[in-house]
């Protein structure tokens, strides 16, 4: 998962294109928004804006960040990250499962 902020004027779409070009070197050409997360921090919320795109094989250039990798959801309990990343990524498998043929696309 990669992720950034949302530019002025820039709608969620847009910056996740943007920072998928600027973190992966990668084009994506027709994210479709999969949910949005509100999470409580320090008195106000953190908006995610999470989107999924089916993969085309092109390669991926780490531009930002620290390391990048391929990961079967059960390998991700070990790996360093937020709760909410993890929930978004369990919800994202439950609903791939349900509905892999709307994914292919």
């Amino acid at each position: 998962m990669f992720g950034g902020g949302i530019e002025e004027g820039e709608s969620p779409e847009d910056a996740v294109k943007r920072e998928a070009a600027e973190e992966l070197g990668y084009e994506l050409t027709t994210p479709r928004l999969f949910t949005v997360c509100r999470i409580p921090e320090q008195g106000g919320e953190v908006v995610l804006n999470v989107f999924v795109q089916r993969y085309d094989g092109a390669v991926l250039t780490l531009g930002e960040g620290q390391a990048m990798g391929w990961f079967r959801l059960e390998a991700t309990k070990d790996l360093l990250m937020a709760d909410y990343d993890r929930a978004i990524l369990s919800l994202l498998a439950e609903e791939l499962n349900a509905n892999a043929e709307d994914f292919r696309s």
